[in-house]
């Protein structure tokens, strides 16, 4: 609340604005100062006589008149902190002789302030009563209660953020308290929408702001916004309309900084000055998630995670491969998380690869959705962390297949143990390690087999995942600036020869859906002990063999 002092008696006012924050302490929220700034110092005259004249009277401070409420605190001059006893408040209707009067009052020399607690008029009466002429003296104050109802970002290096489940996009107003309790959340129409802009271009405003009582101004009103390091500070002088103040398109005095910037959140302080910016009455604060890039964002994947991981990891840098280093280094750890459009869970929702080894997703969007996706998934999760920072090469998306090897219908990612058994395979014997399939064939985080010779060993954690699929006809990672990044396992390479030594356990070729007999595996299929070559079923399997010496991958390059 905001006090505003139509009528000044000997109860003098030499302020004429306050705020009330719904708190009556004026000490600090940590506690470091007593801060009055924002709050209308009383002063009250002392009569000569000493103690003597109040000897059987009566001191009274009360609130006589008027819908609007105020309170008075007392505070220390030469207070220092802890502040424990360096402030109190002034109750309405006692006898304050003793402790804010006499000589011997530990108030007496106190300093007053109003501070408004609801908006209207209200009349405060201090009076002295002691024989049958009491002395008394009124002021009529004014509180006005001023708050933002909602806040729209613009502006042409303004660009608008992807919801991560799809749903649509983030448009303004960007903030809005529909319900006026003053937060912008906890109400199903309340809004703290993310933003995104271009590093060094100054972000546009609009507000709209609602004051009571509603004839309190009759012209002009500045209204202004003021963000952290004088960032979204904008400032404009609006006509006050029944009871509202609307701000439209004000550009703010000053740059973002000339590097990438992450502020969760970006708060702004709204005030209003009915006086030429003389005294300025505090109407609340607003919140949002600003991102600022290194380059304009490339393409239509511009989501929340995007915008949030990319400028948080990438803060402060200015240079694109320091860039792209920083984002990446959020994969390295296998903890990357989807950022929370609540702000309910601070950390966030963690991203897997293969945490079920069924997912289907294959796409940016189907992870963010989902929280979980395939290689092709991450590859390009990790180009359009990028692209949101305007880095864009050529030749970026790499398919890994083994096509070096005759025949070869893909490999299994580390680690796998192949073991010399009864089994045979009916095909090349260059795959000599028999892996026949149950169905369903995956159970959990596991391969079921019926027979085999190939055992899946806990090999290279992945995303959020510790021991994810790793039978795969290719695999997707990323080439930027000379270097193989793999996304889904968080490692990098500098050759496709460095990738297969290190992470490929073996090659297999595949059959699926074809008839075999028991004779063709010597594999018990029907579990009789008996081996029968007119025991047949429709069979999927696997025929395996070590991973040679040498580089048996290949890439197929593309664009994403």
């Amino acid at each position: 609340m905001n006090l505003i002092n139509e009528s000044i008696g000997n109860l003098a006012l030499s302020g004429t604005v306050i705020f009330n924050d719904a708190d009556a302490s004026p000490v600090q929220a940590d506690g470091s100062a007593i801060v009055t700034d924002d709050l209308v110092p009383l002063s009250r005259g002392m009569l000569p006589g000493g103690d003597g004249m109040f000897s059987g009277a009566t001191v009274t401070l009360t609130k006589v008149g008027g819908a609007g409420v105020v309170r008075v605190v007392a505070v220390n001059p030469n207070a220092s902190a802890p502040y424990d006893n360096d402030w109190v408040e002034v109750p309405l209707g006692g006898n304050l002789r003793d402790d804010f009067f006499l000589s011997t009052g530990q108030y007496r020399l106190f300093d007053w302030y109003a501070e408004g607690v609801a908006p209207g008029e209200a009349t405060l009466e201090l009076k002295f009563e002691n024989g049958p002429m009491p002395v008394k003296d009124r002021v009529v104050l004014t509180v006005v209660d001023v708050d933002v109802n909602w806040v729209t970002f613009s502006g042409t290096s303004c660009h608008t953020v992807k919801k991560d489940d799809g749903s649509g996009d983030f448009t303004g107003p960007h903030w809005k308290d529909a319900d006026g309790d003053g937060d912008g959340h906890g109400h199903a129409e309340d809004r703290r929408f993310p933003v995104v802009y271009l590093r060094n271009t100054k972000p546009r405003l609009s507000a709209s702001l609602t004051f009571v009582p509603a004839d309190v101004f009759s012209g002009a009103v500045r209204v202004r916004s003021a963000g952290p390091q004088g960032y979204a500070q904008a400032q404009a002088e609006v006509t006050p309309s029944s009871g509202n103040l609307v701000m439209l398109e004000v550009e703010a005095d000053k740059a973002w900084a000339d590097t990438v910037d992450f502020f969760n959140p970006l708060r702004l302080d709204w005030r209003v000055s009915a006086d030429g910016g003389t005294v300025w009455l505090d109407a609340g604060m607003s919140e949002n998630q600003a991102y600022v890039t290194l380059a304009a964002p490339v393409g239509a994947r511009l989501y929340h995670t995007l915008a949030h991981n990319s400028c948080r990891d990438a803060k402060g840098k200015s240079d694109p491969s320091q860039a792209i280093a920083a984002i990446w280094s959020d994969f390295t750890d296998r903890a990357v998380y989807r950022v929370d459009p609540t702000w309910a869970n601070p950390e966030g929702t963690r991203l897997k690869y293969y945490g079920d080894w069924t997912t289907p997703h294959t796409t940016t969007a189907g992870l963010l959705g989902n929280a979980d996706g395939q290689c092709t998934a991450w590859a390009q999760f990790f180009i359009d962390a990028l692209k949101v920072q305007g880095i864009d090469q050529d030749n970026d998306y790499i398919r890994i297949e083994s096509y070096n090897l005759p025949g070869s219908r893909g490999f299994a990612v580390k680690d796998w143990s192949l073991n010399d058994g009864p089994y045979k395979t009916p095909r090349a014997p260059e795959y000599p390690f028999l892996g026949l399939c149950m169905n369903p064939f995956i159970t959990g985080s596991s391969y079921a087999w019926q027979c085999t010779e190939a055992t899946d060993g806990n090999g290279i954690t992945g995303q959020g995942q510790a021991n994810p699929a790793s039978l795969f006809e290719f695999h997707q990672i990323v080439f930027i600036n000379n270097k193989y990044y793999d996304p889904s396992y968080g490692v990098e390479y500098n050759s496709i020869l460095e990738m297969d030594d290190n992470a490929i356990a073996s090659h297999y070729i595949a059959d699926f859906g074809v008839v075999r007999c028991e004779t063709d595996f010597d594999c018990d299929m029907d579990g009789d002990g008996i081996m029968e070559s007119n025991e047949c079923r429709i069979s999927d399997y696997y025929s395996f063999q070590p991973n040679p010496s040498g580089n048996q991958l290949v890439e197929i390059v593309n664009d994403h």
